[in-house]
Parts: C-alpha cells; sequence; structure tokens
C-alpha cells in the first residue's frame, strides 16, 4: 500500500494536456486556403511546405478529387444530423466526465440507425 502522501500527490498533480495533432483533410484545406490567398507560388509549393502530396492539392483545386468523408458518404448508415446529435450527446458527457467507450458509442449509434429504420418504414406505409 502507498503511504497517504503519494495517493494525495496523484490527485492533486494534474495530467499534462493531450495533443491532438490536425487531420489530414485540415492539413490539405490550410494547404488549399495558403495557397489561395498568396501565401504560395504555385499549389505545388504549398502542398510541399504542408507536408501533402502535389497531386493531392492540385486535383482537389481541379475539383476532380473529392475529400474522404464525401467520396465515401453513401457508405454511412447515419444521415448527417444523427450523427451530429450522438456527437454532441457525446460531447456533452465528456463535458460532466463521463466519457464513453468505442463500444458504447457503437450501441447508441446502432439504437438511433435501428429507430431511423423503423420510422423510415412506417412513413412508407
Amino acid at each position: 500500500m502507498l503511504p497517504p502522501l503519494c495517493i494525495a500527490s496523484i490527485y492533486t498533480h494534474p495530467m499534462p494536456p493531450i495533443r491532438h495533432r490536425p487531420s489530414k483533410e485540415t492539413i490539405i484545406q490550410e494547404a488549399i486556403t495558403a495557397h489561395r490567398t498568396g501565401h504560395y507560388g504555385t499549389p505545388t509549393r504549398a502542398a510541399i511546405s504542408h507536408g501533402i502530396h502535389p497531386d493531392t492539392i492540385l486535383k482537389r483545386i481541379d475539383g476532380t478529387r473529392q475529400s474522404y468523408k464525401e467520396a465515401h458518404q453513401f457508405q454511412q448508415k447515419l444521415s448527417p444530423e444523427f450523427e451530429a446529435a450522438i456527437k454532441k450527446y457525446c460531447t456533452i458527457l465528456i463535458k460532466h466526465h463521463f466519457p464513453l467507450k468505442k463500444s458504447q458509442i457503437r450501441k447508441i449509434a446502432l439504437d438511433v440507425y435501428k429507430k431511423q429504420l423503423r420510422d423510415a418504414g412506417q412513413n412508407t406505409s
């Protein structure tokens, strides 16, 4: 058993903040914005300075390549509204110090999806 002083020090010293890396999509959007605002002479320079392959930026600017989220939207089972509601619910729980496990979030999403199917079935008849 630890002496009381050690246990007390565990609770009085806060954990260091978690540093989140920006998502790949965020970096791509920053590179496009930097190019459009004139920070770089060419899209290629903007891409290289942000650590992205130049073809990604060029095709995104031309409109020939979609973001991952846009390209795979047809695979989503939940509507964006339901997804946003679940995200908001989880955020509220986290703020109140009740973080959810992945399995719990998955169950909530599955329940919402089943309700969405039931509601769609009732509206068709």
